[in-house]
């Protein structure tokens, strides 16, 4: 070939590239012009559909699967490479076995969230300054719109069989929410000095009817850039590091970066509970059950061809009469036969209902709470409040985590004047802390320890205090009957709610009186 040829073969080459180039270009700009217009088409009303909006929503954080035993030992042994199935899991045994539910609820409720503000960077002086009342007010206002104690004693029944939970704040004029974020595309990337930070796949939005609208407006502006990126045009994910501040990960484990459920050792003996109610149902069903056998009575007379099978009756009729009984009695099993008759009961002479519950008691034992807080049996009170305390002191570090978050928040709001907010409480502690910060406000300690002990907020009592001082309320009601105003047929000191075990075996006696 001459070197003419090979130059217009090259040339010829070269401008095939280029058309190809040119043509690939043309494509991907079609396919992000079509996925541009079919996001504006699906968020628009004439297309919106509710049933698979509806399904989206609680894909978000409703995604049951069940296990079998050896499958959830499995997952168990390598929590950090099956996060996704382990909380899959939790879902479906929270839906399922009551015990585990009641468990999630139990330490997903006990934390109070009462809590009462702090002013760190002020002297006495500043505080009585319009500026600093002006700070204390927008404090206030900025908390009502919050609403602490719903919000996060919402997230912490969801930490409870997750471990984790990852949300985003979004501000309105009249509220502030933490709206919870999809699971799946949402992954812990870095730890910061207000916890764990994540990053979220915008892939996310490219799903049908996955409206940008029902997130916050910042997430228009991460898609439209999403758009434009070579991510985007190859199909890969792309991921937005989102800001602690806004976009919160509160975890009840943050030794470990993997999602690790608090009660993953409760799993396996949530689905025994199951086995065991079949084995009982089972068992229940072998105590009914009789076999009935029926022998086909025989000739006397042996001799003859037929002294083997000399029946005296013929099969048909043995069929029929067989099929009657078996017809009038449906809770046994007739057979018929040539031979004695037998009833074979397969009723077990052991306690069914200990085997029953074989399961529960494990499944108390594994959790470490006494049973008897649901109701299970009698139990003294020192054993139960034990127990109790047990209880509160492995969800209590919780309150550092929110409050962590929540004074961050806080900073940004009050202005000069810096607030802290403190969490206190249980709901089995109430009586107690108000009795001891009653005691202390005789000695000048703080009186707002008592007003959070009673479940109420420093401001709420301020408001009711002037609220009935404006009204002369007090002068208005009879004086309340004490202990110090009692008549002569009620003496006695007030009963007493912390008595010892042998306290309370005498109150049940009556051994007193």
């Amino acid at each position: 070939m001459s070197r003419k040829n090979k130059r217009k073969d090259n040339r010829t080459a070269q401008n095939q590239i280029v058309n190809d180039v040119n043509n690939t270009d043309e494509d991907f700009n079609y396919f992000l012009n079509y996925s541009k217009a079919l996001s504006r088409a699906v968020r628009n009303s004439h297309f919106f559909d509710p049933y698979l909006q509806n399904q989206n929503l609680k894909s978000i954080n409703m995604n049951p699967t069940k296990y079998s035993r050896e499958e959830i030992d499995k997952l168990v042994a390598n929590p950090e490479r099956n996060e996704k199935e382990l909380r899959e899991l939790s879902e479906y045994i929270q839906n399922s076995i009551m015990q585990f539910k009641r468990i999630v609820y139990f330490y997903g409720t006990i934390l109070t969230f009462d809590f009462y503000p702090e002013p760190t960077n002020a002297d006495e002086e500043d505080m009585r300054s319009p500026a600093f009342k002006k700070s204390y007010k927008k404090m206030n206002d900025w908390l009502d719109k919050f609403n602490p104690r719903k919000q996060f004693s919402d997230i912490m029944r969801v930490i409870m069989r997750t471990d984790v939970s990852f949300h985003y704040l979004r501000e309105s004029k009249n509220h502030i929410s933490l709206q919870e974020m999809p699971y799946d595309y949402c992954k812990i990337v870095a730890k910061t000095d207000l916890g764990y930070q994540y990053a979220f796949n915008m892939a996310y939005f490219f799903q049908d009817q996955k409206s940008l609208d029902g997130f916050d407006p910042i997430f228009k502006t991460y898609f439209e850039s999403y758009q434009q990126t070579s991510e985007h045009k190859n199909g890969n994910s792309y991921w937005i590091i989102l800001d602690p501040l806004k976009a919160p990960v509160f975890k009840f484990d943050e030794n470990v970066a993997g999602i690790v459920s608090p009660l993953l050792g409760l799993l396996g003996d949530s689905i025994d509970i199951e086995t065991y109610k079949g084995i009982y149902k089972t068992k229940s069903k072998l105590d009914i059950l009789k076999i009935i056998l029926n022998k086909i009575p025989m000739h006397n007379d042996s001799k003859g061809v037929q002294a083997k099978n000399n029946f005296s009756i013929d099969a048909g009729t043995a069929a029929e009469a067989s099929a009657r009984m078996q017809f009038k009695i449906e809770e046994a099993k007739v057979l018929t036969s040539p031979f004695e008759t037998k009833i074979h009961e397969f009723e077990q002479k052991n306690n069914n209902e200990a085997q029953r519950s074989a399961g529960n008691d494990t499944f108390f034992d594994s959790a470490g709470i006494n049973p008897t807080i649901f109701g299970k049996e009698t139990s003294t009170s020192p054993g139960i409040k034990a127990s109790i305390r047990t209880s509160e002191a492995f969800v209590r570090h919780m309150y550092f985590v929110f409050e962590r978050y929540i004074n961050a928040l806080l900073r940004q709001v009050t202005g000069r004047y810096r607030w802290k907010i403190h969490f206190e409480g249980t709901e089995f502690d109430r009586e107690e802390r108000f009795e001891r910060a009653l005691k202390g406000a005789q000695y000048g300690l703080p009186i707002s320890y008592a007003v959070v002990a009673r479940g109420s907020t420093v401001d709420e009592f301020v408001n009711l205090t002037n609220f009935e001082n404006a009204f002369e309320l007090k002068s208005k009601l009879i004086p309340l009957v004490s202990s110090h105003t009692l008549n002569g047929n009620e003496t006695g000191k007030p009963v007493s709610s912390n008595v010892s075990e042998s306290g309370e075996k005498t109150r049940d006696y009556e051994s007193n009186e």
